[in-house]
């Protein structure tokens, strides 16, 4: 067994809950530091607070609460994923998503600067960089980061944030940046991405409109962007502070309508009704330029799908149509590529969802996934 004590920020989340029973199977302790898991959660139905040294819920834009429930842990390694992650809630709530992803980050880098924390690695996203003339041309960590939607101006801002955090003179901690893609697996409820929206209607028997087929994005299991991120940590010291795509291969860079084929192919039967790219909004879902309405989708704000300003017309809500990461880095520096490409992802997602819907135990079909990963 492994001594070492690892905390993650954000653990009720889905990264979080598949995090939590990864390092438990390597034989980590692990800790916890969110807010309550949502209704239906798989940290929630697989009771995940029961894996746990130690599960606390609180905000971390509490500063200094934060820094005294750190301090008291007590971990060797920390792992920040805690964020306001809907772009759509972000337009919605621009003040509460830019307080967790900026303050939070930074309230949580301190407290492990200040518990003396060997290791930490915040955790972005891949829309962190500047996308604003859509070239699709895969970003490499060097170019640079910039405004979006408030989701992805807040996680640039945290990213910078971390980046300055590191050349203050009294910051010990030694610290990396991991900017993953556009990550599924089972388990996953959250509002407006592709598979969740396609696995709930497989689930209900409906149908779900896809809003942008044409749509291309980097696709990659949770159990590869998770093994990424260990791998960061594994080569971290204070000597070698670097920002990482955690990202798959370009290979795996795909339109939402081959994995929405795809996807239909594995289960057997069509579940979408696809639209033309750029079609009206109505009541179409916003996050990874894919699924939407009809299965689970986003009432409460299809009305912010356009934005509307006196005395101008409207204009669609930016979104990228190809967002893609260069892998080249993890692969050159660390040795590190994933093992699964995206139809074996959209494989294990939808082999999840098959077991549990014939009523199969959620933990013990995640702790098998991850136990056949890890072999």
């Amino acid at each position: 067994m492994n001594s070492m004590h690892i905390l993650i920020s954000g653990h009720t989340g889905f990264k979080g809950s598949w995090l939590i029973l990864m390092l438990k199977q390597l034989g980590y302790e692990v800790s916890g530091i969110a807010l309550p898991a949502l209704t239906g959660s798989l940290f929630e139905v697989a009771e995940l607070h029961n894996q746990l040294q130690n599960d606390i819920t609180l905000d971390i834009t509490e500063h200094q609460q934060l820094a005294q429930v750190v301090k008291r842990i007590n971990p060797d390694v920390a792992i920040h994923l805690a964020a306001q992650a809907l772009v759509l809630d972000s337009y919605a709530h621009p003040y509460e998503t830019f307080n967790t992803n900026v303050m939070g980050t930074y309230n949580f880098i301190d407290a492990c600067n200040q518990a003396q924390v060997q290791k930490l690695l915040v955790i972005t996203t891949d829309k962190v960089y500047d996308n604003r003339v859509n070239l699709g041309i895969p970003f490499k960590e060097t170019d640079p980061l910039g405004p979006g939607d408030p989701y992805s101006s807040s996680k640039a801002a945290a990213d910078i944030a971390a980046q300055t955090f590191q050349k203050m003179p009294d910051f010990y901690t030694a610290m990396a940046i991991a900017r993953g893609g556009n990550v599924i697996g089972g388990g996953d409820i959250a509002q407006n991405r592709l598979m969740v929206d396609l696995m709930r209607a497989y689930r209900e028997m409906e149908q779900v409109k896809i809003r942008n087929p044409q749509s291309v994005r980097p696709w990659q299991h949770v159990l590869d962007c998770l093994a990424g991120y260990l791998t960061i940590i594994d080569h971290l010291s204070e000597q070698n502070f670097e920002a990482f795509n955690v990202a798959p291969q370009l290979a795996d860079l795909v339109s939402v309508q081959e994995v929405v084929e795809y996807t239909e192919s594995k289960i057997g039967f069509r579940i979408t009704e696809h639209r033309v790219q750029g079609s009206e909004c109505s009541d179409d879902s916003f996050g990874d330029g894919a699924a939407g309405s009809g299965a689970g989708s986003n009432q409460k704000l299809k009305t912010e799908c356009w934005r509307r300003t006196a005395g101008k017309r409207s204009e669609p809500l930016h979104e990228a149509k190809t967002l893609s990461l260069d892998p080249s880095k993890m692969r050159n520096v660390l040795g590190w590529t994933g093992k699964l490409d995206w139809r074996h992802a959209v494989d294990l997602t939808v082999d999840w969802n098959k077991q549990v819907i014939e009523g199969a135990d959620p933990l013990t079909v995640t702790q098998a996934q991850i136990k056949e990963y890890l072999l």
